[in-house]
């Protein structure tokens, strides 16, 4: 099996045998699907989708010839993620499509946020064992849309609550609390950044409907009520962004999920120790800035 890297110096001539192992790792993945795979790999809290990615995966196609004009018939794709820019993983889904006609993601462990914002690109997605998805509503600076909807709510309930108790009492004035609360929230996060979080949900569940009507759903029955219920619970049913959606979760809510299989899950399991081995031992995914590393992007055929 031969394997094409989007960085030609993920590994340094002396670690030539580590990349070895990542390939004998990858191998045993492919000989078991029997189709290639592309590897998006993302460390930790440190890795993050950004729109370099795209370029990156781009080339880790283009290096194992491939064309647009002459698209595979089907590849897997191993995420393993928590998350990123959501515009990023738009754009990667849109990449990848354009090189594959079926695509079927291979979740080890996790691929949250804008991870599973990819994931709706594809065929099917095979989840490991213990793995999952997550919401794909907005989280940034520790803020995440849905406390915010969740605080709305509750201000809603102490307002219905003490005007509840004056009625009782004969009161007649109206209480002011819900406005009170919802003052104090623009003044602790600001009006400007609340509007930006609510216009940054837009933007996701556009991309998300994009993807689920243009490939997850094709030629499935009711796919539109399935795309709605799909899209509501990833960006407004969910009580947190930080929800861990395991098989179950996922397969009630209409996406196209399986289970891996135990040799399956080991095999893709390993691929993702090792690459965490790698990255403890800064091999690869080097830092980018004290906050983000670059992912390791591959293409294994």
């Amino acid at each position: 099996m031969a394997s094409n890297e989007s960085s030609e110096h993920a590994f340094s001539s002396h670690n030539m045998q580590l990349a070895e192992e990542v390939r004998i790792a990858c191998d045993s993945v492919t000989r078991m699907r029997q189709k290639p795979l592309l590897l998006l790999y993302y460390p930790g809290l440190d890795g993050a989708m950004t729109l370099q990615d795209v370029q990156d995966c781009y080339r880790a196609f283009r290096n194992a010839n491939l064309t647009i004009e002459n698209p595979i018939p089907e590849c897997d794709v191993l995420i393993h993620t928590y998350g990123g820019d959501p515009i990023a993983a738009y754009k990667l889904a849109q990449i990848i499509n354009d090189f594959v006609r079926k695509i079927i993601y291979l979740v080890p462990e996790y691929a949250y946020s804008a991870g599973t914002l990819l994931c709706l690109s594809g065929k099917q997605i095979r989840l490991g064992h213990y793995a999952g998805l997550s919401p794909i509503d907005i989280f940034q600076e520790e803020i995440e849309l849905a406390s915010i909807d969740n605080f709305i709510k509750f201000t809603k309930d102490c307002q219905k609550g003490i005007q509840d108790i004056l009625s009782d009492k004969e009161k007649a004035h109206l209480c002011t609390v819900a406005s009170d609360l919802l003052c104090h929230l623009v003044e602790q996060v600001g009006a400007l950044k609340v509007g930006e979080y609510y216009r940054a949900r837009t933007l996701t569940g556009y991309y998300a409907e994009e993807l689920l009507d243009h490939y997850m759903l094709v030629g499935l029955s009711n796919a539109k009520g399935k795309r709605n219920r799909i899209i509501r619970w990833l960006l407004f049913e969910a009580p947190s962004h930080s929800l861990h959606m395991d098989f179950h979760m996922c397969n009630n809510i209409g996406l196209v999920i399986e289970e891996m299989t135990t040799q399956e899950s080991d095999a893709t399991k390993h691929v993702v120790s090792l690459l965490d081995e790698l990255t403890e031992q800064s091999v690869i995914c080097q830092n980018i800035t004290d906050d983000l590393k670059m992912p390791f992007i591959a293409f294994y055929q």
